[in-house]
């Protein structure tokens, strides 16, 4: 495939892809099905899906094997889009992609410190961008840190700085979550620091990002309630600095003494559509993920607002990933529903229509 260097033509390409994407019908026909052999059935059948289902399904049994291949249908069709992109335009792609790599990079260091082998994590990450999962094979198997953060440098240099900014702060008595946070929240430092809103594409990458920060500081400071730690975060780096939501408001937040009184805060942000569409299932049921789900579901309808806004930028490539990202994980959501027999009125609810 010969690059492109036109972005507005490469958006015409992604807005076809998008088009292919599945949609409420689509999720309906996979749940009307009461095992997985339905559902095997018509990804085999897909035009789109069946060779990646039928690789995986030669290594891996029914449900193993399923999710693998949606995974990598996710990860060959980003793929697909970055081979076809101009260097300058794959640039701001692998850019808006670097997130996923930081998470998985994460997975990939806790199990390596853990001594788990890498397949225990191999169907873990998702692999998009420059890191394949070969590239995290060898990652995980180098023998020291500096191997790393070597190997890092040639796929995604963002993540291989913020490794090497949290290696050189490690003190004595620091675990190593704490450690990864701390890269993690480097690497947010530097895409922060790196870009600047002097041009469309750029304000649309730090936008971005700061939601990212938001969504992750909302988390992990519902879980703080939660989990009744009335003292607030000890550690300093417990919040992303970076998002739109000031540390001062989520440290407020974090000393409710219920988790009610944290959700009527939230009201005032930029998630209070999560609040309003969320409540109900948290007071059927009592258990914060329910919440989680509808604040993933804000930022997913942030990210699909720039195809309409950003017509002409990286803001098409971003609401594209994240759409497909959402395929992939209805997908599994339905998969491993379906294999444990959950009730499609149950798995419906974990669906998130983009």
């Amino acid at each position: 495939m010969i690059p492109v260097p036109s972005i507005e033509y490469v958006n015409v390409r992604i807005r076809s892809f998008h088009s292919r994407l599945f949609n409420r019908d689509t999720y309906e026909i996979l749940l009307s099905g009461d095992n997985l052999g339905a559902l095997t059935t018509f990804l085999l059948d897909h035009p789109l899906y069946s060779s990646d289902i039928e690789t995986a399904l030669k290594e891996l049994p029914e449900r193993e094997g399923l999710e693998r291949g949606v995974t990598d249908h996710f990860g060959r069709c980003v793929s697909h889009v970055l081979h076809m992109s101009h260097e300058k335009i794959r640039s701001l792609f692998e850019t808006a992609l670097s997130s996923f790599d930081i998470k998985n990079l994460k997975a990939v260091l806790l199990a390596r410190h853990r001594g788990l082998p890498f397949q225990k994590v191999r169907d873990m990450i998702i692999p998009c961008g420059t890191l394949t999962r070969g590239k995290y094979s060898e990652i995980f198997h180098q023998t020291d840190m500096d191997g790393i953060i070597q190997n890092l440098a040639t796929g995604c240099p963002y993540c291989a700085n913020a490794l090497k900014q949290a290696v050189s702060e490690t003190v004595e008595q620091k675990t190593y979550v704490r450690f990864l946070n701390s890269m993690e929240a480097h690497y947010y430092n530097n895409i922060l620091n790196y870009f600047n809103d002097s041009d469309e594409n750029s304000s649309v990458l730090i936008d971005i990002v700061r939601f990212e920060i938001d969504l992750k500081n909302i988390t992990s400071s519902l879980k703080n309630i939660w989990e009744n730690n009335k003292t607030g975060p000890k550690d300093p780096a417990t919040y992303l600095k970076g998002g739109t939501l000031s540390i001062p408001f989520l440290n407020e937040m974090s000393l409710v003494s219920k988790l009610d009184d944290a959700l009527v805060m939230i009201e005032s942000t930029k998630f209070h559509k999560a609040v309003e569409k969320g409540i109900i299932y948290y007071a059927e049921t009592g258990f914060l993920h329910e919440m989680e789900r509808f604040f993933e579901e804000v930022f997913i309808m942030k990210t699909q607002a720039y195809r309409r806004f950003q017509p002409f930028g990286v803001g098409v490539f971003i609401s594209y990933v994240w759409a497909q990202f959402v395929e992939l994980t209805n997908l599994r959501t339905i998969i491993n529903g379906v294999a444990f027999k959950t009730g499609a009125g149950q798995i419906r609810k974990g669906i998130i229509y983009v």
